[in-house]
């Protein structure tokens, strides 16, 4: 009976481990994914001043003639 709880118990803990490193894998995926997230945003940040950029010069041209 030890040993069959014993056996039991090392399989527990391996799979906890396993279950461990899984979830440390998932939240490493997720802070890539988050980066990828935030530079995406900052590139349609920087594209929307442009693009705000430009409507304000094209109408001052407008405005000028």
């Amino acid at each position: 009976a030890q040993r069959k709880w014993e056996a039991q118990h090392a399989k527990h803990l391996e799979m906890r481990q396993s279950f461990k490193s899984q979830i440390e894998e998932a939240n490493q995926i997720i802070k890539t994914e988050e980066t990828h997230i935030f530079n995406i945003q900052n590139t349609v940040r920087v594209k929307e001043d442009a693009l705000q950029q430009l409507k304000f010069e094209d109408m001052s041209k407008t405005r000028n003639i």
